[in-house]
């Protein structure tokens, strides 16, 4: 409830902010709080705000984002068909955006509606597309850490070969 009533007190008090994409990102948080507490009515109606806010930002990546929050809704309420339906709309802005992210997302969806509804065939092929990008987006989130780590190292020793040649000026300066 507390973080309801603080997004809705952010939205109030920043009427007049010219921002829409940060609207766009709050009523989505908005709807998703309303949704884990069972207020789909409610919740339905911000992330329609959302939706609408996001497409005339031209904000492909977030409106998938938010398809896909709904159809995490709307699954929790055992509404299958509808599952489908906005999970398949975020499947096509990851599509449109080249974001295996939203992809993966929805295809999860996709899986657990099309198996929720006994069509197995479409549940294997969403869960494997699913299981395949979480692969992927796994390993390139290693890579970047290790990439990270790697900087950090070259960084350090960068930093104790300065450290050494400081110290041998110091020495040389002190004999002279």
């Amino acid at each position: 409830k507390i973080r309801i009533s603080f997004i809705t007190f952010i939205l109030n008090k920043l009427k007049n902010e010219t921002n829409l994409l940060f609207f766009g990102i709050l009523h989505q948080n908005l709807a998703v709080a309303l949704a884990k507490q069972n207020k789909s009515e409610k919740a339905l109606e911000n992330f329609a705000k959302s939706i609408q806010i996001l497409k005339k930002e031209k904000q492909y990546y977030q409106i998938g984002s938010v398809y896909v929050d709904l159809a995490e809704m709307n699954f929790s309420n055992k509404e299958y068909n509808k599952t489908i339906l906005n999970a398949s709309e975020a499947q096509k802005m990851g599509e449109s955006t080249n974001s295996p992210d939203i992809i993966s997302k929805a295809s999860y969806w996709l899986y657990k509606a099309n198996d929720a509804l006994g069509v197995e065939s479409k549940a294997l092929k969403y869960y494997e597309t699913y299981i395949t990008l979480k692969d992927s987006l796994n390993k390139e989130d290693f890579t970047k850490r290790i990439n990270s780590m790697q900087f950090e190292y070259e960084n350090i020793q960068k930093n104790m070969k300065i450290a050494e040649q400081e110290n041998s000026i110091l020495q040389k300066k002190n004999e002279n």
